[in-house]
């Protein structure tokens, strides 16, 4: 029986590892890059060290005893708390030693061999004294008939505990007490392990080996070493593709990585309890073993792509989606796998003599496989043959090793059954990618209407997969839609489109040149997507330099395929494409920019929001000539306001003059500069007149910008002054306290657009940016501006937000059309049904030649039954403007009202065959789209 101080002891110890690990990941990839290489690199050297220090104590362990054992397991706990704390400074600054001498400009390959080089030597000390605990504890537990025994209930408790530190590390401790302080914690629970240790010392037997009793001879023989080194690369593979599938199918969160590992190592401590208290024997059952072992992983893999259909029939949260994804994927399968290196170790039967040294060197060669398996995963077999193929590998690689088993048991027929697991992997290892890549985790409300599976691959299948990889940190997808509008998928999340996501890529581009200097040589766009921002970027003929960066190479070979849309930007001679991570190359040595343009992912995606930090908002504003412009995307969809609050207090602290702009919906963009950020108008008209793309762009955005005033006073969110009063006094989201990135995956699906919009809108004390140049503001323009403010908040469902500005547009232009428009519109929002229908008609009248104010009053008549006044009015909408997407909605309801679906599916299909700003109306358009279908 194990004494419960040193089950304790045991349990501390493995969470503490696990804490150090995830913590010093965080270190090392801040500055060398949250890529699968350099993360690949840091547990490579993390796990080295624990072999090594597993085969050292193995060897140590037999000349000691009992008690020696267990005090040199405390020293061993004391040293690696002390020198994993110590590891924060060390691997902090060794980072930023690396990123000052070039470490950016070396391949991905030579970057994670330098990233291995540096964690190595500092991760070999602290790693080998946790690698040290297992065969110092299974030599002192250790005798008697079987004293390999211990082994197992040791080995369990302290991946139990690695469990428990992987949760509280990925989900608790960072965010809630920050890297120092996790660290510190860590440190105390190796301190409390080795007192724990150091107490049951004390009752331990003292008496010394018998002299030769540890003789010299083998560790173990060679079979059981090579079968646990392949056993471990194929567990370490099989973690690293549940992972990306994992992401694909609950999002690429902190939670769906933490959901894996703590799966796995949840079901390795059980697996392991499980055997230390039946024990079994022999190598046929460790064949069957390793034959259900191919099965739990293959199963899984059989049935994944009926996943995401589940997941539009369960309303679950992003965290809950995550872990039990990992239970059905991973589980199963680690719960087997618990099994596989107590076992090994029972029929290699050491003796006591030597207990101590086999269990090091089989320990030492499970690791040595994992290390092979996380590096062949990460570099080969992912960006080779993709998650299936991965996991279709491994599965067949365990049956065949059962096989093996079982023949040399001499059971020939079991032995043959064995294969069919890995058999069945290997056929089902192609999978649908337009499944994969469906992301329910957010779009799953788009089709719950689908009654059973094969409506929902179906409907799935409207869209035409043209574009599939398992890149080197993420899949990536381009679709296409029946309307030839193509959209680019990172791991089953929308990153870029020909459609809605158009305003945010095209503003992101011109809003920096506009408010920027008037001449800029160097821009840097921190993003590649579709390449849309870069080639509004690239629209200044100007320019002499563009610098992208992208993260995944594979988005590069992606964007090519959005050329007719990016004007094939990525072929400009002043176009440098850089795969690194952004804030690598904007802490190395480089050029100042003109202009840095930030559009990364979600902040709820792992590791991007290390770029929503004021150390890496100081990175950038380093990078900045004195007049130049740093502009940050950021969103209001599945964001708390107080966590939008947090990002903009963040970058107001680091820049001198900030404010807030805004594409009219949900996507803002905090510009930042050393100088005054103070427009100059007459710069917004020249570019209208004199540049031709410029106007066409801004064209596809609809009526919001079609202007030069409402492209200023639209876009204009909050002055520096009201920004920083609505941001308020409090904490700044840090390096040191990432409390962005669990936040914001917990906000997944929380709708808070309009209360964060309200906010801005009252803390608003300006109509234009405050020391605009050249504005010179007629009454017309006014009205204009208050009315597009009142279709803002109509179109956010915020009804009394759009009374006063509609009146406002009334009272500056009362002869406006658009202002009776959109006071038609309030007025119908509050069940004003005469009045509204009086100020849509007068719009109409005033603005004869205006399509929104045609459809607009052809909405309203149908909506109150009067189909034969509507159909005049949305068909005028649809001559002025072929594809008017409301007029066109209205025609395709009327015609499958009169049940004639053909008529529908061409009326509705001549309206998304072109980008449709609005989310919502895109998604009404779709809706009738597929109903006109069925």
């Amino acid at each position: 029986m194990i004494p419960p101080a040193l089950a304790a002891s045991t349990l501390l110890a493995g969470a503490a590892a696990l804490v150090f690990e995830t913590l010093w990941v965080r270190l090392v990839t801040l500055h060398l890059g949250h890529t699968a290489p350099a993360v690949s690199a840091v547990l490579t050297a993390f796990m080295a060290g624990l072999a090594a220090g597993s085969w050292l104590a193995g060897r140590a362990a037999d000349r000691r005893s009992r008690a020696d054992c267990l005090r040199l397991y405390a020293l061993c706990e004391l040293g690696a708390g002390l020198l994993g704390l110590s590891m924060g400074p060390l691997l902090d600054a060794a980072g930023r030693a690396a990123v000052a001498s070039g470490l950016t400009g070396l391949t991905p390959g030579t970057q994670a061999g330098a990233t291995f080089l540096i964690a190595a030597p500092l991760l070999a000390l602290p790693a080998a004294a946790m690698g040290a605990s297992l065969p110092l504890l299974t030599r002192a537990l250790g005798g008697g008939d079987s004293p390999e025994a211990a082994l197992a209930p040791m080995y369990g408790l302290n991946t139990a505990g690695a469990m428990f530190g992987c949760l509280a590390a990925g989900l608790f401790l960072l965010p809630g007490l920050g890297l120092k302080r996790s660290l510190m914690l860590a440190a105390v629970c190796d301190g409390a392990a080795s007192l724990l240790a150091w107490r049951a010392a004390a009752e331990a037997d003292p008496a010394p080996v018998k002299p030769g009793a540890a003789a010299a001879g083998p560790s173990a023989a060679p079979g059981p070493l090579f079968f646990l080194a392949l056993t471990g690369a194929a567990a370490m593979a099989c973690e690293t593709a549940w992972a990306r599938a994992l992401a694909l199918l609950a999002g690429s969160t902190v939670f769906a990585f933490t959901a894996v590992v703590a799966a796995v190592l949840a079901g390795l401590a059980l697996g392991s309890l499980t055997f230390s208290r039946r024990r079994p024997e022999s190598s046929g059952g460790l064949g069957v073993l390793l034959a259900l072992l191919a099965l739990a992983v293959a199963l899984p893999l059989a049935a994944y792509d009926s996943l995401p259909f589940l997941l539009t029939r369960f309303r679950v949260g992003t965290a809950d989606a995550a872990f039990l994804g990992a239970a059905f994927l991973a589980a199963p399968a680690a719960l087997l796998m618990g099994a596989v290196l107590p076992w090994a170790v029972t029929l290699a039967a050491p003796a006591e003599a030597r207990l101590g040294r086999a269990v090091g060197a089989l320990y030492s060669a499970n690791t040595a496989g994992a290390i092979v398996g996380a590096a062949a995963a990460g570099l080969v077999l992912l960006p080779g043959w993709g998650w299936r193929g991965t996991l279709a590998a491994c599965a067949a690689g365990y049956a065949a090793l059962g096989a093996v088993l079982l023949a040399r048991a001499g059971r020939t027929g079991a032995a043959l059954a064995a294969l069919a697991p890995g058999v069945l992997a290997v056929l089902v290892r192609s999978g649908n990618p337009r499944l994969e890549a469906s992301g329910m985790f957010l779009y799953a409300r788009y089709y719950r209407e689908a009654p059973n599976a094969a409506e929902f691959a179906a409907e799935l299948g409207r869209d035409r997969v043209i574009f599939h990889e398992t890149g080197r940190d993420s899949t990536v997808t381009v679709l296409e839609s029946p309307f030839n509008e193509r959209f680019l998928r990172v791991n089953g999340k929308t990153d870029a489109s020909e459609g809605g996501d158009m305003s945010t890529q095209l503003l992101l581009g011109y809003m920096p040149r506009l408010w920027g200097p008037a001449a800029p040589k160097r821009a840097l766009d921190i993003g590649l997507g579709a390449g849309l921002t870069a080639a509004a970027l690239a629209e200044d003929k100007g320019l002499e330099a563009l610098d992208i960066v992208e993260i995944e190479p594979a988005v590069g070979r992606a964007a090519a395929l959005f050329a007719r849309s990016n004007r094939d930007v990525l072929s400009d001679p002043r176009v440098r494409l850089l795969f690194a991570d952004a804030r690598q190359v904007l802490a190395a040595p480089g050029p100042r920019y003109d202009l840095i343009v930030s559009e990364p992912s979600n902040p709820w995606i792992a590791g991007v929001s290390a770029l929503f930090t004021r150390e890496a908002f100081a990175l950038g504003r380093r990078r900045l000539n004195p007049d130049g412009v740093f502009c940050q995307w950021f969103h209001s969809y599945h964001m708390r306001p107080d966590d939008f609050r947090l990002v903009a207090r963040t970058f107001a602290a680091v820049f001198p003059h900030a404010v807030l702009l805004s594409n009219g919906e949900a996507d803002y963009f905090l510009l930042g500069s050393e100088s005054p950020l103070e427009p100059d108008f007459a710069r917004f008209k020249a570019v209208y007149a004199s540049d031709s793309v410029f106007r066409k762009d801004l064209k596809r955005l609809g009526t919001a910008f079609d202007q030069p005033f409402l492209l200023l006073t639209g876009t204009f969110a909050l002055g520096d002054a009201d920004l920083r009063r609505w941001a308020g006094e409090g904490p700044l989201h840090l390096d040191d306290r990432p409390t962005l990135e669990s936040n914001a995956a917990r906000s997944i699906g929380l709708a808070s657009a309009g209360a964060i919009l309200s906010g801005i809108n009252a803390a608003k004390t300006a109509w234009s940016p405050p020391g605009t140049k050249n504005l010179d503001v007629r009454n017309s323009d006014l009205s204009l501006l208050f009315a597009k403010a009142a279709e803002t908040m109509l179109d956010a469902e915020k009804a009394a937000g759009a009374q006063a500005p509609a009146e406002r547009a009334l009272k500056y232009d009362p002869k406006s059309g658009r202002a009776w428009t959109a006071y038609g519109r309030w007025l119908d929002a509050v069940d004003r049904d005469p009045e509204a229908f009086s100020a849509l008609v007068k719009g109409a009248k005033l603005a004869p030649e205006s399509p929104a104010g045609r459809a607009r009053l052809g909405i309203f008549l149908y909506a109150k039954g009067n189909a034969k006044d509507a159909r005049p009015e949305l068909e005028a909408a649809r001559r002025l403007e072929p594809g008017h997407p409301l007029a066109c909605l209205g025609l395709g309801w009327m015609a499958l009202e009169a049940h004639d679906k053909a008529a529908a599916r061409l009326v509705l299909a001549e309206a998304l065959a072109r980008p449709v700003p609005s989310a919502s109306l895109r998604a009404d358009l779709s809706s009738a789209l597929s109903a006109a279908n069925k």
